[in-house]
Formats: C-alpha cells, sequence, structure tokens
C-alpha cells in the first residue's frame, strides 16, 4: 500500500500542469464580429478587446440569453470598461467573468459613449428641468378651494425621479454614478404647497399685495429651483452621452469536449468487529467519476464533489483468510461521494457490495450478498473522447 500511494504522489509531480491563461477575443467594429465570427469561448472566463475612436471614454457591454413571456431579452452578464485619465489609446479592454454556457447562442449589446461638452450639458440638463416643470403644472392647480396636488409629494417625488431617469437613460457619468432621486427639502415644499386651502387660501387672498395666483406662481418657481439646484450637482460630474449602439446576435459559444472521469486507487472495506477486533480487507480499484457540478458554474467544491462508480480488481480476504466477492461479475463493486483536492488526488467514502463463499464453495447464496462501508484514495485523469452521435 505505501508502494502505491508514493507511486500516486510521483505521478502528480510527473503530471505536465499547464498554467490556465485567460483568452481574449477580438471585437471588429466594421464587421460587427468576434474574432472573424469564430465561436466564443465557454465554460471558462474571458477577454474582448477592441479599437474605438479616441473621443470615446465607456463602453458598456450586456449580454443576453433567450426572452421572458413578455419578449423581452433576458440579461445574463453586464460589464464596462472606463477610460483612464492617462489613457490616450484607441483600444478597449472588457472582462467576462461570468462563463457562458457551452454549444449556446447568445446576444451582444456594445455601447459607445463620449464626453459631453458645455452647451450639451447645459440643454441636455434644461431638457430635463422643462419635463419637470410640465409634470408639475399638470398636477398642482389653483383652484377656488386653495392650492391643491393630485398625487401625494411622496408620490409626486416617485414620478419627478422617475422622469429624471428616463430622461437620463443614453447619459452617464465617469464616476458611474446614478442620480439619487430628489430630496426630502423637495416633498417638504410640495407638502407646503399642498397646504394653502382652507383658512390659509383666504389670508393670502386677503393680502393686498399678493394673491393664489401669485402664490401658485412662486411656489412652483420654488419647486423647480430646488430641484434644478439638485439636477445641477448630478450634472457637475463629467457627462457621457451614447454615441453609438452595437449588437451582434445569436452568436455561438464553444462546444466542449466530452469528458470522461476515470479514477484509480487503493481502498479499504470494513467487514466486522471494532477497533480491538478489526476485520477489514484491502484492494486496489478503477471507477468513472460523475461530478456534481461544473466548476465554472458551480463553484470550487461542487465541482470536487463527484458521485464514484467502479469495482475492486482484486477480491478481498478477511482476517481468516476467506475470500470475498461481488456478486455476479465475481468481484466486489462500490459506489462513493468523493472530493477531489491537490488537483488529482480524490478521497472516495461509500459501500461496496460483497458476497462471502460458502464452505461448497459457491458464491450464489443470496444470505451471503452485503453490504460494507469502504473509504479510499485515488488518483482521478480526465480523458477526452468524442462519442458517436
Amino acid at each position: 500500500m505505501i508502494k502505491f500511494f508514493t507511486l500516486i504522489l510521483s505521478s502528480i509531480f510527473l503530471l505536465n500542469v499547464s498554467v490556465a491563461q485567460v483568452r481574449s477575443v477580438t471585437y471588429d467594429a466594421k464587421q460587427n464580429t468576434f474574432d472573424n465570427d469564430y465561436n466564443l469561448p465557454s465554460e471558462e472566463r474571458f477577454n474582448i478587446t477592441g479599437f474605438i475612436d479616441s473621443n470615446i471614454h465607456l463602453v458598456e457591454l450586456t449580454i443576453y440569453q433567450g426572452s421572458n413571456k413578455k419578449g423581452e431579452r433576458n440579461e445574463y452578464y453586464s460589464t464596462y470598461w472606463l477610460r483612464d485619465k492617462s489613457d490616450n489609446g484607441n483600444q478597449f479592454y472588457l472582462s467576462v467573468k461570468s462563463p457562458l454556457r457551452q454549444n449556446e447562442k447568445y446576444d451582444f449589446d456594445i455601447r459607445l459613449f463620449r464626453v459631453l461638452n458645455a452647451e450639451e450639458v447645459d440643454y441636455s440638463k434644461n431638457s430635463v428641468v422643462t419635463s419637470i416643470q410640465n409634470y408639475l403644472v399638470s398636477t398642482a392647480r389653483n383652484n377656488n378651494k386653495g392650492l391643491e396636488l393630485d398625487n401625494t409629494p411622496a408620490e409626486i417625488r416617485k414620478e419627478m425621479d422617475r422622469i429624471v431617469r428616463e430622461g437620463l437613460t443614453k447619459y452617464r457619468t465617469k464616476t458611474k454614478e446614478s442620480f439619487p432621486g430628489f430630496s426630502d427639502i423637495l416633498v417638504k415644499q410640495l407638502d407646503d404647497f399642498g397646504n394653502v386651502t382652507g383658512g390659509r387660501a383666504r389670508s393670502v387672498e386677503k393680502d393686498e399685495n399678493n394673491s393664489l395666483s401669485d402664490e401658485y406662481v412662486n411656489k412652483i418657481a420654488a419647486i423647480l429651483l430646488q430641484a434644478e439646484l439638485e439636477l445641477e450637482q448630478y450634472f457637475n460630474n463629467e457627462i457621457l452621452v451614447l454615441s453609438e449602439t452595437k449588437t451582434v446576435q445569436d452568436h455561438p459559444t464553444e462546444k466542449q469536449r466530452n469528458v470522461v472521469a476515470i479514477n484509480g486507487g487503493y481502498g479499504g472495506a470494513w467487514f466486522s468487529g471494532n477497533l480491538n477486533d478489526f476485520n477489514y480487507g484491502h484492494a486496489p480499484y478503477v471507477g468513472l467519476s460523475f461530478p456534481l457540478g461544473k466548476k465554472a458554474f458551480s463553484g470550487k467544491f461542487w465541482s470536487n464533489t463527484s458521485i464514484s462508480t467502479g469495482v475492486f480488481v482484486l477480491n478481498f480476504k478477511d482476517k481468516d483468510g476467506d475470500v470475498i466477492k461481488g456478486p455476479i461479475i465475481q468481484r466486489p463493486f462500490y459506489v462513493a461521494l468523493g472530493y477531489r483536492f491537490f488537483r488529482f488526488l480524490r478521497f472516495n467514502a461509500g459501500a461496496v457490495l460483497l458476497e462471502k463463499k460458502e464452505d461448497n464453495g459457491e458464491f450464489v447464496n443470496a444470505d451471503k450478498i452485503f453490504v460494507r462501508p469502504f473509504v479510499g484514495l485515488s488518483i482521478e485523469i480526465n480523458f477526452w473522447a468524442d462519442f458517436a452521435k
């Protein structure tokens, strides 16, 4: 047994273990293809590089697969590249850290953003402010009861936030910050507007220098000023605007080779007794392993854990020297749960099906068929094969 484990350890050091490298593919904007339309890497991380104009400061990538019941594409993964201040080159770099599944098709949206100049920033901000003004005028009114709002201040703020988000759909900041929403100060102003009713409204009307119409105009102007000030804080960032969108549809991924995980090792089975009177047998075994998950999608633990099944190549002998075989094939066979560590070593623990020889030399008596626990250590090697379809 010592010689066997020495052989296992020696094999590990002698195997040629290559260092995994992240693959890179090139996006051709003119052809709108990846690597001349070759299949993309699957079940591994990869990088995407491509050439852009120097005025492009942000590249966003969204990967889609399939669609929902409404016909909307399902987002699979998204990432972005942001130009560094010291970078004046014409190349972008994207890292796809969520592996794509083998032999599947995906859609890719690549969005290019350029920097807005000062005039464009003012125009964009004023467009959003105008939309908010139109909304406020439609929901805030002056009537014979006073000043009223069609919705609560909280609902109005929510709608104003939505207007801003929709108005900024094609805009980004270099800090990748989104508009945080309007503050409680604006909500308080809206609440104050809606409270100009009843006695308070009559008090305004009695003022010789004011009227409800003037109050309406002044308060709407104050609310708009506050909204503009809060938007100004967002637009003080360096603003980027969508310049171009490229879409690559139904791009296939590579089909992985079929893998057969074969492991061979040495194990021992317990037959009976305790520590003081231990009856066991040991022998080499070979088998197949079936991982409970793929490393690219299930993580290290589940990809290293597997169900194994196989046979012991030699029969056992108990402490009395009696031969213990397995039924039917005349060799013990096993089912085990195993975990791989140190890359090639696998620890297995499971059950082995056995049959003890009768005095008459036959192995056909079902009463002598029994199951016993076993543990073993093995090396595992992956073999690639193309199975017939």
